[in-house]
């Protein structure tokens, strides 16, 4: 009975996570859904979700707003309820020519012959329901934020 109703939770949760998307402020953020997955592990008795998202930013933004408007777009999620068991893995690129939803649709190998190395801009980790967060940024294929191969954690304080 417990994993019918926890089942049945995770469903209307993910179904909820939706919505964020739908804000106006958002349009130039675009989603790869096609590439977006779940994976969710059983350890004694808890259940762990872990989904990963990616995201195109239109190339319409210019890269000074870019940086602002994905944080935006994070924390805006971030302000969903959602439990500790879900984890959030969001990558998101520069649109591009190779790196575009037409094209990645029709050529979904080239996300990592290509995107990853040359477009990817930022990537966050959600971790326990919002309790930690991992921030990386991404030039041309290398990590340039944060500047060590030192992991930055940033906890929300409540």
């Amino acid at each position: 009975m417990k994993k019918i109703l926890s089942s049945i939770l995770i469903f209307f949760f993910i179904i909820s996570c939706t919505n964020y998307e739908k804000n106006p402020s958002f349009k130039n953020i675009k989603e790869l859904d096609f590439f977006n997955h779940n994976d969710t592990f059983i350890n004694a008795s808890k259940h762990t979700i872990n989904q990963l998202r990616y995201y195109v930013v239109d190339e319409s933004v210019k890269e000074s707003d870019r940086d602002s408007l994905i944080k935006e777009y994070v924390d805006y999620f971030k302000t969903k309820n959602f439990d500790s068991t879900l984890n959030f893995y969001f990558l998101f690129y520069k649109e591009s020519k190779i790196t575009n939803l037409s094209h990645l649709k029709m050529n979904r190998k080239d996300i990592d012959r290509y995107s990853h190395e040359n477009d990817l801009i930022w990537e966050y980790i959600i971790e326990k329901g919002g309790k930690h967060q991992y921030i990386y940024k991404y030039k041309s294929g290398e990590k340039i934020y944060p500047k060590s191969n030192d992991i930055i954690i940033v906890e929300d304080i409540k």
